[in-house]
């Protein structure tokens, strides 16, 4: 899917700064899940590294349930990166006043619509009890609805840089801007300190701030971030930020995967002199096969000749290490044991012999009178040493204790010749 990227950032150089401190972040979360735990919201990571705030006007365009499937995508995404949503208090009380506002307008058409009716039917005003406290209800309602969603309201700034905001509006620094009726951005602004503030103080580094009206997509904002020691990414959409966390999951969970190739591959080959002397002794093929190849195998190979001896067979490394992440570890006395397949090279060392056609030598053309069996070909039988590498497949077991790799149970050899 393709989507339009904004973000706070002068060149890609920074883009890129920013996205690597979110893979870190990305990757923290994911080692929970190869140790055991569901990739769910945990409160040691919570409010840590990576945060979700929304701006006002892209709250206000999710129905009052928040529970439609754009936002609901962006809360799985959310919560397999460890990543609270927040809403900045400023935001939080817009949209009470928006709603309330809407209430108070449908109460307003009632009275009108009820004056009417009377009217057209010659009769008294239906009588009605009209909701009372709109503002309250409006309220507790939209509290109650980010309760359910697990979306955290973050308290308004504890204290207001006056100053601070009086010479950003005088000098038109984002997100204050010229309108025709004069300057606007003041909330934006008391937006934009609470988010510092609270980033600040819950020891968040990076944030994704959803915004479509690009009052934050400018450089003055980003600025400020930056002096602060933080870094922001904005997005124009929820959607935007349910692409953005999947497509950098999936890169953090493949490059977790190769990971935790490595580490295996480095357990598996400080007992390779086990696995070898498993291989020799397990390891069942067919002769032919395995050792001359065939077809296309042979070919890509370069083998011409016949092997006339094996000398010598060397399993050389450790190559591919594949998991099942859909087998789960077994957990024997606080000791993770988990299934492995791999695969090990074989080095065979044989003697090969071949006829190759010799070069005439030149000769002068006088010397040929006379000269019998001119089409004769002349050929040699010629030896020489060779290595083709085969690989087997071998299943095995490992067992992991706090974070190293301990023992080693090796099951069967599989030959694919």
């Amino acid at each position: 899917m393709k989507f339009r990227l904004r973000y706070f950032v002068r060149d890609l150089s920074e883009f890129e700064l920013f996205l690597n401190a979110l893979n870190d972040r990305i990757i923290n979360q994911f080692n929970l899940q190869y140790q055991g735990n569901a990739l769910t919201n945990n409160s040691q990571y919570q409010s840590k590294n990576l945060a979700i705030y929304f701006d006002t006007n892209t709250f206000w365009n999710l129905d009052i349930e928040m529970s439609n499937d754009v936002f609901l995508d962006l809360q799985r995404w959310a919560n397999m990166a460890g990543a609270n949503i927040f809403i900045p208090k400023m935001v939080f009380e817009e949209r009470v006043h928006q709603i309330t506002k809407s209430a108070l307008d449908e109460i307003e058409k009632m009275r009108e619509s009820n004056q009417k009716l009377s009217g057209y039917l010659r009769q008294e005003p239906t009588v009605y009890e009209e909701p009372n406290n709109v503002e309250e209800r409006v309220r507790e309602t939209i509290t109650e609805t980010l309760n359910k969603a697990n979306v955290k309201i973050i308290s308004s700034l504890k204290n207001i840089p006056f100053d601070t905001i009086v010479k950003m509006a005088l000098k038109r620094t984002a997100p204050f801007k010229q309108v025709k009726k004069g300057v606007t951005g003041f909330n934006d602004t008391v937006i934009l300190f609470t988010i510092i503030q609270h980033m600040k103080e819950n020891t968040i580094s990076n944030a994704i701030l959803i915004s479509s009206d690009g009052d934050f997509d400018k450089n003055d904002v980003y600025k400020r971030f930056k002096d602060n020691g933080l870094k922001i990414l904005v997005l124009a959409t929820i959607t935007e930020a349910s692409e953005t966390l999947k497509t950098t999951i999936d890169k953090i969970e493949k490059a977790e995967i190769e990971k935790r190739s490595e580490e295996v591959k480095t357990f598996l080959n400080s007992r390779f002199n086990e696995i070898s002397d498993f291989v020799l002794k397990r390891a069942k093929v067919l002769k032919k096969q395995f050792i001359v190849g065939g077809g296309l195998m042979r070919a890509l190979a370069k083998e011409s000749g016949i092997i006339q001896e094996v000398l010598a067979i060397r399993p050389k490394a450790i190559e591919g290490v594949f998991f099942d992440d859909n087998v789960s570890s077994k957990k024997i006395n606080e000791k993770e044991v988990k299934p492995v397949t791999f695969s090990v090279s074989i080095d065979i060392d044989v003697m090969v012999r071949e006829n190759r056609f010799l070069l005439e030598a030149p000769v002068l053309l006088s010397s040929l009178e006379g000269e019998r069996d001119v089409e004769r070909i002349t050929t040699e039988n010629f030896e020489e040493k060779r290595t083709i590498t085969r690989s087997v497949t071998v299943e095995a077991e490992i067992t992991k204790v706090e974070e190293h790799y301990t023992d080693l149970t090796l099951f069967r050899v599989m030959t694919y010749y």
